[in-house]
């Protein structure tokens, strides 16, 4: 534990939040244990692969992460077919936040059969090139829902639901290439693509994990260019 697992403790006084956490561990019993039990049980007990010692040199190990996909996105207009999935589908990713006050839903268009990457519950790194080809990047999102369909000509789409932080801001690539500098890589995508590569992962997260803005900042919003990719 001391040298191999990542961990963390929260103390509060909270009362409802005491009670609700106590009602968890509660909710997660089930034969009582005792002595002669746990006696019988220990010729079970394979200590955990990780935890070897000795001559074994010790890799740094990345706490593991959800799936995380980046995408190349650039503006474009939702006609009437996409704004009528938009609208449908924005209601159902709306129940599914749970906390409103931090979070948002914004989307965007995927043309043609959707990457196993972009996936409910998985996260997407949503790159955003301008017609200068300057690329801005949001903060890690979730997908809440993924709304499939067919325009009126027969081609497929997708509207993809994420749900954003509202109080953090894009970052250039370039500044994320400064940061991370093994985010040189996402220079080469043109679509979607799969990182994994866990490490990377975690530095990417981290680089949005304690900023916050004064007001909701996304290159998503309604009042913006809708995004599809590229």
């Amino acid at each position: 534990s001391e040298a191999h697992l990542v961990e963390a403790v929260c103390e509060s006084d909270v009362s409802k939040f005491v009670s609700a956490c106590t009602r968890f561990v509660q909710s997660l019993r089930g034969d009582e244990v005792g002595l002669e039990y746990a006696r019988r049980k220990v010729p079970l007990f394979k200590p955990p692969r990780f935890a070897a010692r000795g001559r074994r040199s010790r890799t740094n190990r990345a706490p593991l992460q959800s799936a995380l996909s980046v995408v190349m996105l650039q503006p474009c207009d939702y006609d009437t077919r996409d704004t009528e999935v938009q609208r449908s589908g924005k209601a159902v990713a709306e129940r599914r936040i749970k906390d409103r006050k931090r979070f948002a839903v914004e989307d965007f268009r995927w043309s043609g059969a959707v990457p196993p990457g972009l996936r409910p519950g998985s996260r997407v790194l949503m790159c955003l090139a301008d017609s200068k080809n300057r690329v801005s990047v949001d903060a890690p999102a979730r997908i809440l829902a993924v709304r499939k369909y067919r325009r009126p000509s027969g081609t497929r789409r997708a509207l993809i639901f994420v749900e954003t932080r509202k109080w953090v801001r894009q970052k250039s690539l370039s500044d994320l290439i400064r940061r991370v500098p093994r985010a040189a890589a996402l220079r080469r995508v043109r679509s979607c693509r799969e990182i994994r590569d866990m490490n990377l992962a975690f530095q990417l997260s981290g680089v949005w994990a304690a900023r916050t803005e004064t007001r909701p900042i996304s290159g998503f919003h309604d009042d913006a260019p809708h995004a599809a990719r590229a």
